[in-house]
């Protein structure tokens, strides 16, 4: 998916942001959430991260990181929620064309 803090996909499923289905695992008993190819689906089609923009346009992530700051591109946090590096992607595309 892009992110390398599993913790922020949480947030951001708890907070309503990404879709997924709480499910309980059937090897630990504990309830988790299980994201399925179309949810991901969905979560791809509004946001982007650096990994998937980098892999998109074949450049690297510290320089989409520069560009996005340079044109005061800011990352996704909706009252003032901190999700890491995710971006709207309709945000982005407006600089990236």
């Amino acid at each position: 998916m892009g992110l390398r803090d599993g913790g922020v996909f949480h947030a951001m499923i708890i907070a309503g942001h990404v879709p997924a289905a709480k499910i309980i695992n059937p090897r630990t008993g504990r309830p988790q959430y299980q994201m399925s190819p179309a949810d991901m689906a969905a979560f791809h089609r509004r946001f982007v991260t650096l990994t998937t923009l980098s892999a998109e346009t074949g450049q690297h992530r510290n320089t989409l990181k520069g560009i996005l700051s340079s044109r005061r591109i800011t990352p996704f946090s909706p009252d003032g929620q901190d999700f890491g590096a995710v971006y709207l992607r309709a945000d982005v595309a407006a600089v990236m064309r």
